[in-house]
């Protein structure tokens, strides 16, 4: 596949990346996955020590990583439209050039960012991801809007996927218990004026990236976020939130996966308290009610597990169901006076 694509790169080079001048040879380096492989295509040039990535090219591994490439296409596509107005916006996300055909394989080639993932950074302090935190919360709050649920609304939104995800699964007594309120919660919601998002879908620290111009500076770090695949115009609030809370960490805690769930809400340690205050404080900023932060943890696992509202790939539906035991059981009594109360009690 290598010949092929530094061929067609360097065939296509002016086409590819209009302006620039066509390099002798590209040097490639791949980065981990599991649905997609991609490679970064470097440039001669070093810029604060690094060669900058001129592109960015995807190959799936799977007919489930070439849906994949396809809707992450239509969707930074569908970003650029919309969303131009946003200062800034449209530098922070992967420009797409081209979706084609290599060697019998879809294939897609995106301009390339500067940065390094966020989990290449300390952890001490955590000011890089405050950084991306904040970045966060100011995009959320500029696409901020407000939409009149109807009865179909909420079935489709909150309804059918609850009763997806419990239905044919072993589940503890606790979680049921936590459905069937979230149920009766999201039911009432039908008539009423719902607050909706930009959403990532998949605001992990490994598709983050941070452009630090000088030591420490992370107030002026560039943010960058890749992978727009699960993105949608009018999502859920707080899921990219906590998801990236969770993510992050990894590098805090040796728990696993479900582990770190139950330490971000109840550990001990000065983290967790960071992750309820962080949390409130983008409730704030967004002006939502504070029982939005249980209603969007509850339903970043519900969706996890369908894949919803695509369906494409439903085989981390089992780790999804740990990490919803793991939200469940990890309200505790210090959460009498939280929004996961209101759904717990």
């Amino acid at each position: 596949m290598f010949p092929l694509l530094g061929r067609y790169l360097l065939e296509n080079w002016t086409e590819v990346l209009p302006g620039s001048s066509t390099p002798d040879r590209l040097s490639f380096v791949q980065l981990p996955g599991s649905r997609v492989s991609t490679f970064l295509i470097l440039g001669g040039k070093r810029d604060a020590g690094h060669r900058r990535p001129l592109l960015a090219v995807k190959i799936p591994r799977s007919r489930a990583g070439e849906d994949y490439l396809r809707l992450e296409y239509q969707n930074l596509e569908r970003l650029a439209a919309r969303w131009a107005h946003l200062p800034g916006f449209l530098k922070s996300i992967p420009k797409p050039i081209s979706l084609c055909a290599i060697g019998g394989k879809t294939v897609l080639i995106l301009e390339g960012i500067p940065g390094s993932r966020l989990h290449t950074f300390p952890t001490r302090g955590l000011r890089a991801l405050a950084r991306v935190s904040g970045w966060l919360a100011a995009l959320q709050s500029a696409t901020r809007t407000q939409a009149v649920l109807s009865a179909e609304d909420v079935e489709a939104m909150f309804l059918e996927p609850i009763r997806k995800f419990s239905k044919g699964v072993e589940l503890s007594v606790e979680a049921r218990v936590y459905l069937r309120r979230l149920e009766d919660h999201t039911r009432s919601l039908s008539g009423v004026a719902f607050p909706l998002v930009l959403t990532h879908g998949d605001f992990s620290v490994s598709n983050i990236l941070l452009d630090v111009r000088a030591e420490g500076a992370w107030d002026d770090a560039t943010v960058s976020v890749i992978d727009w695949t699960k993105s949608l115009d009018a999502g859920l609030p707080v899921r990219d939130l906590w998801h990236l809370l969770t993510a992050y960490a990894k590098g805090l805690t040796p728990e696993a996966s479900s582990g770190r769930i139950t330490w971000c809400l109840r550990g001990p340690g000065s983290y967790p308290r960071t992750v309820r205050r962080w949390l409130d404080d983008y409730c704030g900023q967004l002006s939502l009610p504070r029982w939005m932060q249980g209603l969007g943890i509850a339903f970043e696992y519900i969706y996890g597990a369908l894949d919803h509202p695509w369906g494409i790939e439903t085989t981390r539906r089992e780790r999804y169901q740990d990490n919803f035991e793991a939200f469940v059981h990890g309200i505790g009594s210090n959460d009498e006076d939280r929004p996961f109360a209101l759904l717990a009690d």
